[in-house]
């Protein structure tokens, strides 16, 4: 839906809104931006030696002649898995003893044959001089909700744990005696404890927006009452968090550097290792273990060598094991993101790899438009053969009778030829004179004379954009006269209905189609700047959006702002960037997410894509707060779905999200090669 559309249709239903940052209501106030820190809370290697400090009652050998249990200690012990090394650490913290075991077993491999480390926290009571009792407590209500024959419910009851450790000639005699810890084990070379624990959890709630006034919140409340009664949301009415109406994001920075220096272990946390237990370990695992351009070089080689049709050039979709892979159904729209991906790559690394990779998508993207026979039509999709037309399948024409093609090319998919279109000119024809290059002149033209979606500002696009790509004088002239007419009529429009975030709320396919649209624009500008505005005024929308939405973690639009809006550099913004790119794990993940077993979770006291009227029919459900990625049920795009906090992916999809970010921030230099 037309953003004007969204705004008149809420601000008819009598909302008024109030924009800006402030406390969320259910943790007390804003964080800080992530990217400050590690979040490992100075944790150490297991089993590697921790340095003597001020106030330590070792000698400097190291020798076992503790007089007390509090510090940090090397750890080995022997459970029913086999045999371990790591560290434990007795600390004063709120005034209580805090105690930390992190372990890695000898011998011991999980998913993928990682090595299985496991690290537990709780307190300890009693006399540091002579014994204490440990307590732990294990709760398995992550965010996978099964997993094979393992199941975690959020009605489970967290698992409490027994031990006690005893100093003995200047040891510490340890034994847990729970069903989910057992086992034996020797604590020896004392050092004193640290300025941080030897580990600490960092997660963290970032607010979307600032609390709304009374006013705002009495009309939200009496629109959505039908809402709040459905099955699923009410039994959060009651939530203090659901009550105050803030959303936001949760940030999860912990084990950051230790999966960086580790990136062949898996560490459980706080959990009883189980099928699910490493699996969400895993998962942070695959984001966190290697840098940003490691991530971007596995994504670019698995896109090549598995979801590109090679007959075609389209993106292929996720298929579960066994079966073929089918070309995505929006194959126009996510073929020219992948594509955009790849020229920048080149740009940036005179990759020949990429250029290829570009040069077979933009020839599919031509074919979207040269294989229906009608230049009026252009396909959703296109295949190879297989002879089972129906289902809005259709045979190609002429040439092309070789391929099948979907109907249903919109507004929407438009968006991939636009980009595909404007990149490919800037990567073959500026300079030479490529094959490709005279289809994508014919092909532009036909999209300005002939295709008519009824929708957007596609006069002015496929107009501006035949004026930029055309070689012939007269033929550039013609267009950039159709171009000025449609500027004119489109200016206030396009300038006064930029894309809004409210309370939680955004049409959030619209912030990626937002996305390629402003790069698009961009693109057309710098080559001829029609109305002698286009390009300041398409800043302004940039920058515009970018503010709306620069606390929503969406790093295409942090990306876009900082690349073009002419603002001064947000650093919170850029770092947010950073650590949304770290959390994508590679490869995805197949597993099957529902945050509702976790007691922390809360329902949004309002539902996704309102204008819609329909969510007493359809489930409109979101979360109030969202998750790193790591946490999520990843799809093809990730970076423009609603606040999701369920999902079953049972076949691992491609990631053309992460490669139009990092290839585009590379390109424009903000991000670091070094990341």
């Amino acid at each position: 839906m037309q953003t004007w559309m969204r705004r008149a249709a809420l601000v008819g239903a009598g909302f008024l809104f109030m924009i800006g940052c402030g406390a969320d209501g259910a943790s007390g106030g804003d964080t800080t931006t992530p990217g400050g820190g590690d979040g490992t809370g100075g944790d150490r290697d297991p089993g590697a030696s921790s340095p003597g400090g001020p106030g330590s009652n070792d000698d400097p050998s190291n020798a076992d002649t503790a007089t007390e249990l509090t510090g940090v200690w090397s750890v080995s012990g022997k459970d029913a898995r086999g045999a371990y090394q790591g560290q434990a650490e007795v600390r004063s913290a709120g005034g209580k003893l805090q105690f930390i075991r992190s372990i890695r077993y000898d011998a011991v491999k999980v998913e993928d044959g990682r090595a299985l480390h496991w690290t537990v926290t709780g307190e300890a009571k009693g006399d540091p001089k002579s014994e204490l009792a440990l307590e732990v407590v294990l709760d398995n209500r992550g965010f996978i909700a099964k997993r094979g024959d393992v199941e975690h419910k959020l009605a489970d009851a967290p698992i409490a744990v027994g031990g006690k450790v005893v100093l003995e000639s200047g040891k510490g005699k340890a034994s847990y005696n729970g069903a989910a810890i057992a086992g034996n084990e020797v604590w020896q070379k004392r050092t004193a404890n640290g300025a941080e624990p030897i580990f600490a959890v960092s997660r963290t709630i970032s607010t979307g927006h600032a609390p709304p006034s009374a006013l705002t919140k009495q009309a939200f409340w009496s629109t959505y009452t039908s809402f709040r009664a459905l099955p699923a949301v009410a039994p959060y009415v009651t939530r203090p968090e659901f009550d105050a109406a803030v959303h936001g994001h949760i940030v999860d920075t912990t084990d950051f550097a230790f999966y960086r220096a580790n990136p062949d272990a898996i560490r459980v946390v706080s959990r009883s290792i189980d099928a699910i237990s490493t699996q969400e370990a895993l998962a942070r695992a695959n984001a966190y273990r290697k840098t940003l351009a490691e991530k971007a070089t596995g994504f670019d080689h698995e896109i090549e060598a598995e979801f590109i049709e090679p007959t075609t050039g389209m993106l292929l979709d996720a298929a579960p094991a066994g079966q073929p892979k089918e070309v995505h159904f929006s194959a126009a729209l996510w073929t020219g993101i992948y594509m955009a991906s790849q020229v920048y790559r080149f740009e940036v690394t005179g990759d020949a790899k990429a250029k290829a990779n570009a040069m077979k998508a933009l020839d599919g993207i031509l074919k979207l438009q040269e294989v229906t026979g009608n230049w009026k039509v252009f396909a959703r999709a296109i295949r190879p053969q297989t002879g089972n037309t129906g289902g809005g399948w259709h045979a190609g024409a002429g040439a092309l009778s070789n391929l099948e093609w979907l109907e249903g090319g919109n507004n929407d998919m438009m968006k991939g030829l636009y980009i595909a279109y404007v990149l490919g000119h800037r990567l073959l024809c500026l300079s030479g004179s490529d094959p490709l290059c005279a289809r994508i002149r014919t092909n532009a033209r036909h999209l300005a004379d002939d295709v008519n979606v009824d929708r957007g500002s596609d006069e002015l696009d496929s107009a501006w954009l035949t004026a930029v790509v055309t070689s012939d004088v007269l033929t550039k002239a013609q267009y950039q006269a159709k171009a000025e007419v449609a500027w004119t009529a489109s200016k206030v429009v396009i300038t006064n209905n930029t894309t809004l975030y409210e309370q939680g709320t955004a049409d959030w396919s619209g912030l990626n189609l937002g996305f390629v649209g402003n790069v698009f624009h961009m693109l057309l500008a710098d080559r001829y700047n029609v109305g002698g505005d286009a390009k300041a005024a398409f800043k302004g929308v940039i920058a515009d959006v970018s503010t709306n939405l620069k606390k929503q973690r969406l790093p295409l639009w942090n990306l876009l702002g900082a690349a073009y809006s002419g603002q001064p550099p947000d650093k919170a913004a850029a770092d947010d960037v950073l650590w949304r790119l770290r959390e994508m794990p590679f490869p995805k993940p197949v597993h099957h997410v529902d945050h509702r077993i976790n007691p922390d979770f809360c329902m949004s006291p309002y539902p996704a894509l309102p204008w819609k009227n329909d969510w007493t029919t359809t489930d409109r459900t979101q979360a109030l707060r969202s998750v790193p990625l790591f946490e999520e049920a990843l799809d093809t795009f990730r970076f423009r779905t609603e606040m999701r906090y369920a999902g079953d992916i049972a076949a691992r999809p491609p990631a053309p999200e992460y490669l139009i970010a990092y290839w585009f921030g590379r390109k424009h230099g903000l991000i670091p090669a070094t990341e």
